[in-house]
């Protein structure tokens, strides 16, 4: 196994968007709110890469926006990934959706949106070596368990 403090993804940044999967973090209600929601993404993340391990180096990039994509018209917490196939936002909707009904959404992009447009992109989650990684610092990634 790789050491984490050694680990140095080959982070992969979108050059446009088509793809969103977006979260409705404000109107989540029960054991996942506050942020707690987090822990799907992550499990739904480890289950794909353990059925698809040859999985190319990947990003999931994350941002906090405002949206109007949900009745509350609040802010919305999005990733979005040109490295991950379409499958991967859809199968994520779905298991989300399971304890979130209708606060997730996939939303494809019908224009032009380079994703340097949005800014406060961060690195989520890292798909490489078979791995999902996630970064702990500035520096530092570690691979979900």
């Amino acid at each position: 196994m790789t050491d984490t403090h050694e680990f140095a993804p080959d982070l992969r940044r979108p050059k446009k968007i088509t793809l969103f999967f977006v979260v409705d973090m404000w109107g989540i209600e029960g054991p996942y709110a506050d942020g707690n929601w987090h822990q799907l993404i992550h499990q739904a993340a480890q289950s794909w890469i353990k059925e698809y391990p040859d999985q190319p180096p990947a990003t999931l990039w994350s941002v906090v926006q405002p949206c109007d994509l949900f009745a509350n018209g609040t802010s919305c917490y999005i990733t979005c990934s040109t490295k991950l196939p379409d499958m991967f936002f859809h199968g994520l909707n779905s298991y989300l959706f399971e304890h979130f009904g209708n606060h997730v959404t996939v939303a494809e992009v019908d224009f032009d949106l380079p994703f340097k447009d949005i800014e406060g992109w961060r690195a989520y989650l890292h798909f490489e070596q078979g791995q999902v990684w996630e970064q702990t610092d500035a520096v530092t990634w570690r691979a979900l368990s």
